[in-house]
Formats: C-alpha cells, sequence, structure tokens
C-alpha cells in the first residue's frame, strides 16, 4: 500500500502511529464528516458487527456471541453510522459481548449531541432493531 500512494517503505509501527494520530483526533474527525453528509430529518445507516480476537491483551474484548463461529476467541464489536449513501462518517467500538439492540442509545446519543441532529431516520441491521 505504501507504494500505492507513495509512502515509501511502511511498516508495521508506521500503521499503530497513524491509528494513533487518528485516534487522537477522531471525534474532530466525525464531527467534519457529519457536518458535510448528514442534515436535519436525514437518514442514516447503522451497522454493528464483530470479528474474533486473538490475542489475549485487548480490554475491549470479551468472550461472547461470535458471529465468525469462533467461541474460542474472545470478541471485539464495532459499530458505523454512515450517511444514506453509505458514506462512514463514525465508527464506535463498545465492550466485545454487547449485543446489538444495547448499543442503539448511544448511537442515538451522538447523532443527537455531537452532531446536533434532532431530526433524524436511523436504519440498522435487523439484530440492532
Amino acid at each position: 500500500m505504501g507504494g500505492e500512494l507513495h509512502l515509501g517503505a511502511v511498516n508495521e509501527d508506521d500503521l499503530y502511529a497513524a491509528m494513533d494520530w487518528m485516534l487522537a483526533r477522531q471525534a474532530s474527525i466525525e464531527a467534519v464528516l457529519a457536518r458535510r453528509h448528514l442534515r436535519q430529518g436525514t437518514l442514516v445507516l447503522y451497522d454493528l458487527t464483530s470479528t474474533h480476537f486473538e490475542g489475549r491483551h485487548c480490554p475491549l474484548a470479551q468472550y461472547g456471541h461470535s458471529r465468525d463461529e469462533r467461541r474460542t476467541n474472545p470478541q471485539i464489536v464495532f459499530g458505523i453510522l454512515s450517511s444514506a449513501e453509505g458514506c462512514p462518517v463514525a465508527v464506535g467500538v463498545p465492550e466485545g459481548n454487547t449485543a446489538d439492540p444495547k448499543t442503539v442509545a448511544a448511537q442515538v446519543a451522538k447523532l443527537r449531541e455531537r452532531f446536533h441532529l434532532a431530526r433524524i431516520i436511523l436504519v440498522g441491521g435487523a439484530a440492532a432493531c
């Protein structure tokens, strides 16, 4: 990938540093994306999924329902809010064994409080509703 973007050699430490840089700016990046792609009364798409985790030291990973059929591995759950066109606006990572419906209220609060949207139509996967 580094070659495609003309970055030169990119190693694992560079990728972790880039993720740390983005994490520190996540709220401001999401705010810009929300202003650009979401409006009052807009349709917002929400999807929650999980993946298994191979390590044992991630505080967010927990044992629970495995969508990957990997019950012996801890799970990491993540949700994405997107515009009606599918442009990702925000991402969140609740604790590992969080059921889909328990994450919806936090997403609605994020849309109201952080993105200042009073009227939305939220469409989520069948398990999230």
